[in-house]
């Protein structure tokens, strides 16, 4: 699961136009693990999970963005753990690369 953020509209246009990027986490409330619950519970109404126990692998990640959404990946498919970390990861850099991925400072 990615969690794309809104961005705060007290930030200036510089940090806005920089956060719109989607490549800074987002270290602010919600948590993420509160998130990535919310979003299971929502799953299991949508049936997507008989019960939300089933799940018993989940990585998550909080980053900001100007189109802010939910992107989710599930699997029934052990094998399939490192090509959905690795969507997510890609999902998160949007072509930039690795080194340019930070932690907001604010």
């Amino acid at each position: 699961m990615i969690f794309y953020m809104p961005i705060p509209q007290s930030f200036s246009k510089k940090r806005k136009i920089e956060l719109a990027k989607e490549t800074t986490f987002h270290v602010k409330k919600s948590d993420r693990d509160n998130c990535q619950k919310f979003t299971s519970d929502v799953l299991e109404i949508a049936g997507v999970f008989k019960n939300d126990s089933q799940s018993s692998i989940g990585i998550s990640a909080k980053i900001y963005s100007g189109h802010p959404r939910i992107e989710i990946l599930v699997s029934n498919e052990p094998d399939n753990l490192a090509f959905l970390f690795d969507v997510l990861l890609k999902g998160i850099q949007k072509n930039s690369p690795p080194a340019q991925l930070h932690q907001n400072q604010e």
